[in-house]
C-alpha cells in the first residue's frame, strides 16, 4: 500500500509527536485509508458490472441486491469519515472527503471520469494522493517540505499504475466499450506516453529517497546504501527475464529503475524508518509488525503478479 512511505516520512519528520499516543494515531490512519479504498474498489465494481461478466469477471459485492451493496459502499465511507472528523482539526476530513469524491467521480456515471481521456488517469491518482499522503499529513501533523516531496511521487506513480493498465488492457476495454484514454489514443500511442510517465516517475522517486535520506539524523547510509543495492538487484533480474517467455507484462513495460524504486520507496524505506522509529518510541513496534507482514504479503503478491493471462 502506498500509504507506508508517506506515514513513515511523515512520522520521521515532526508526525510522532510525544510518542505515546503515535501507535493509537498511525492504526486509526490505517483504518480510515482502508475504508477509502474498499468503498472505492466496490463503488468501481458496482458501475463496472456489465463489463466485468462480459470478460469473465465476478465480483463477490455482487451476490448481494443492489440496494445492499450502496449501503455497504456508503457505510464504508461514513465510516472513515467518521473516523478522520475524530482527528485533531478539519484537515484530515477535508482531505479524506476529497480522496471519496474523487474516488467516486472516477467510477460512478454521470461523471465517470474514467471514460474521460486523461481526467481518469488524473482522477484515480489525485484520490490516491489525498488519501495516502494528505489525510496522514493532516492528521500526525507534519512539515510543508514533506508534504511537497510525497504528495507528487504518490501521484506520479499511481498514474503510471493505471496508465500501464490501460495499456495492458486496451484490447479487453476496447472490446468492452470502456473508452479510456488508451483505447481513445490507441495502443502504441498509450505506450509512448506511459514510458515518459514512467520516466517522469522515476525522477520524482529518486529524488524522494534522496530527500528522505538526507532528511534523517542517524540511518541515512542504511537508507541510501539499502535502496541502491535493492534497485541495482531489481536491474539485473529485469535484464536476466525481461526477455523470456516468463516475463511479466510489467517487466515488458514498464523500465526497471522504476520498478526497482517503487519498491525501496514503498516496501523497504518504511521499514527502515519504522525501525527507527521503532528503537525511539517501543510502542511503535505494533506499528512496525503489522507493516512488515502487510509488506511481505504485498512483495508475495507483486512477484506472482501476472496480468496478461499466463500466469
Amino acid at each position: 500500500m502506498s500509504l507506508w512511505l508517506p506515514l513513515a516520512v511523515i512520522l520521521s519528520t515532526g508526525g510522532l509527536g510525544d510518542g505515546e499516543d503515535a501507535w493509537l494515531r498511525c492504526f486509526r490512519v490505517f483504518a480510515t485509508v482502508a475504508c477509502w479504498s474498499a468503498a472505492s474498489i466496490l463503488a468501481n465494481d458496482l458501475t463496472d458490472v456489465q463489463i466485468d461478466r462480459a470478460s469473465g469477471k465476478e465480483r463477490w459485492i455482487l451476490r448481494f441486491s443492489l440496494r445492499w451493496s450502496v449501503a455497504l459502499v456508503a457505510l464504508l465511507y461514513g465510516l472513515g469519515a467518521l473516523n478522520s472528523g475524530l482527528a485533531d482539526g478539519a484537515g484530515a476530513l477535508g482531505a479524506y472527503l476529497a480522496a471519496a469524491a474523487l474516488g467516486l467521480c472516477y467510477s460512478v456515471r454521470p461523471v465517470r471520469l474514467k471514460t474521460r481521456g486523461l481526467l481518469g488517469p488524473l482522477a484515480y491518482s489525485s484520490s490516491s494522493m489525498f488519501a495516502f499522503v494528505v489525510v496522514p499529513w493532516a492528521w500526525m501533523g507534519s512539515h510543508w517540505p514533506a508534504l511537497a516531496v510525497l504528495a507528487p511521487a504518490v501521484l506520479l506513480d499511481k498514474w503510471v499504475n493505471l496508465h500501464f493498465h490501460q495499456v495492458v488492457d486496451c484490447e479487453s476495454d476496447r472490446r468492452n466499450g470502456v473508452l479510456t484514454y488508451c483505447v481513445a489514443v490507441g495502443v502504441e500511442r498509450g505506450r509512448r506516453s506511459l514510458k515518459w510517465a514512467v520516466l517522469l516517475a522515476s525522477v520524482w522517486l529518486l529524488g524522494t529517497l534522496i530527500f528522505v535520506a538526507l532528511s534523517l539524523t542517524s540511518w541515512r547510509l542504511a537508507v541510501a546504501g539499502s535502496g541502491a543495492v535493492v534497485v541495482l538487484a531489481v536491474g539485473l533480474y529485469s535484464r536476466l527475464v525481461r526477455r523470456s517467455e516468463s516475463a511479466s507484462a510489467l517487466l515488458r513495460e514498464l523500465h526497471w529503475t522504476y520498478l526497482g524504486l517503487t519498491y525501496v520507496l514503498f516496501r523497504l524505506v518504511p521499514l527502515l524508518l519504522l525501525a527507527r522509529l521503532s528503537l525511539r518510541e517501543p510502542a511503535m513496534w505494533s506499528v512496525s509488525g503489522v507493516v512488515a507482514l502487510l509488506v511481505l504479503v504485498e512483495s508475495w503478491h507483486s512477484f506472482r503478479y501476472r496480468c496478461d493471462g499466463r500466469g
